[in-house]
């Protein structure tokens, strides 16, 4: 403790720059992460977007595919829409 209190004393000025540089250091890192965390968070809403688009053309499609039986069509899925043959 006393070596401490000698270095603090007899070096004053190594003392602030090796305290400027700490803080520096941390804030440098408190950035950084914060970028981190909120690069993530874009990425898990544009992931949370395109599942909610993907649901909603789905459950879209299988309106059209029920639809189309209800009509007494057949879905053609190779063409992705309704066949009705012959049908008059």
């Amino acid at each position: 403790m006393s070596t401490l209190l000698a270095l603090i004393t007899a070096r004053p000025r190594m003392v602030a720059a090796i305290v400027v540089a700490a803080v520096a250091l941390a804030l440098i890192g408190s950035v950084y992460l914060h970028g981190e965390r909120s690069g993530a968070q874009r990425v898990r809403e544009s992931i949370a977007r395109q599942d909610q688009q993907a649901q909603g053309e789905s459950l879209g499609t299988w309106h059209e595919v029920e639809h189309c039986i209800g009509a007494g069509g057949r879905w053609d899925h190779t063409a992705g829409k309704c066949d009705m043959g012959n049908a008059l």
